[in-house]
């Protein structure tokens, strides 16, 4: 089983994405240039690069993390948004299994498990 963020992917592949045009080397960096111009990273884009983790390995289990912890992620209206249409072009190419949804309130952790 391999657990799988969406931030580790960003964090990963935006330096990439963006070098021909500026050098990332720090979260600083990447938190900057994504405040100036959330575009930078689509749900779309995301979810491509999801898509080519999973298919690079078929035979593993993945449970994949979609929701960012950052604040400057969770402010990216190009990544968190309204996402039937993206989710729906995935789950046509990579099957999915169950999806949870946890939403514990600071404080009761502890009651929760």
């Amino acid at each position: 089983v391999r657990l799988v963020s969406i931030e580790s992917l960003i964090f990963r592949y935006l330096p990439k994405k963006v070098q021909h045009s500026m050098e990332i080397t720090t979260t600083k960096e990447m938190s900057d240039l994504v405040r100036k111009d959330p575009s930078q990273v689509p749900l779309d884009w995301v979810l491509r690069l999801l898509q080519h983790l999973i298919e690079s390995d078929p035979n593993q289990i993945f449970i994949v993390d979609l929701i960012p912890n950052l604040r400057w992620l969770i402010r990216d209206e190009y990544l968190i948004k309204e996402c039937s249409t993206e989710m729906k072009a995935f789950e046509d190419k990579i099957p999915i299994s169950f999806a949870v949804h946890l939403n514990v309130k600071e404080g009761n952790l502890e009651e929760t498990l």
